[in-house]
């Protein structure tokens, strides 16, 4: 009698593992005005307190507890929200940059995006300080503290005598100090004008931008009107149908 041959390649192999499902995207948190605007102070502070270095987990958490403090009447983000959002801020920054730098007129670029003066401030404070303008405006005044002022005495015949050799070099000194004084205050006023009109500009975005949710309100509130009009009038022909139909009904019972 022969024994039938067994292959131990053949024994009963596990099932294979059904297939991994891919993770559930959940939807990016809301972010309000206000909220970016804590998020990227209180990121700049922390940032800037790290001598613009890494940031790890336990800042990014004093980053999001600030932002909670900060606004209190909106749900508080985690870290890992905050890291994502200043990501993104980060990387829309980069692009409006992009673009100011390959415009015409790169000192008269204004964004439209709401958040770009502030993170270019935050982005461009150390690499600006050898700006002509920054330098100028953040530049101290020097005196020479050998500046004297002459001293005069009067004669018996009442004339004026200069007692200080160095009379004309003084004065060349003066000039001086109000020629920077006035570059000072030309450039000032034509920084305060652009600012000005950049902040303007960003107004009137945010008034575009509040008209349009107010139109799309209204629209939504019309379309919403309009539909329940038409299940209205559905119900009433639904109605006078079904009154019709019962009266004609009895109409034959009674015949």
């Amino acid at each position: 009698m022969s024994t039938p041959n067994i292959n131990p390649n053949s024994s009963s192999l596990p099932p294979p593992p059904p297939p991994s499902q891919p993770p559930r995207k959940f939807p990016s948190p809301c972010w309000t005005h206000d909220e970016t605007l804590a998020l990227i102070d209180s990121y700049r502070d922390k940032w800037y307190s790290l001598r613009r270095g890494h940031l790890r987990s336990s800042d990014w958490e004093s980053v999001a507890s600030s932002v909670a403090s900060l606004c209190p009447s909106t749900p508080p983000k985690s870290s890992a929200q905050c890291r994502h959002k200043i990501e993104k801020l980060r990387k829309r920054y980069r692009t409006e940059k992009q673009r100011s730098l390959s415009s015409s007129y790169p000192g008269l670029f204004f964004s439209s995006w709401l958040f770009y003066d502030k993170m270019d401030s935050m982005e461009s404070l150390e690499s600006n300080s050898h700006d002509p303008i920054t330098q100028i405006l953040k530049k101290p005044l020097k005196f020479d503290p050998d500046l004297k002022i002459p001293k005069f005495q009067k004669t018996p015949n009442f004339e004026t005598v200069r007692r200080s050799p160095n009379l004309e070099l003084n004065k060349m000194k003066m000039k001086k100090i109000r020629k920077v004084e006035e570059d000072d205050d030309v450039m000032r006023m034509m920084v305060r004008s652009i600012r000005m009109i950049g902040e303007g500009y960003a107004k009137m975005e945010r008034m575009k931008m509040e008209m349009a949710r107010e139109m799309e309100r209204v629209r939504l509130e019309m379309e919403l009107r309009r539909s329940q009009l038409i299940l209205e009038s559905q119900h009433q022909i639904f109605d006078a149908v079904l009154m019709g139909f019962l009266d004609s009904k009895k109409r034959k019972k009674t015949s």
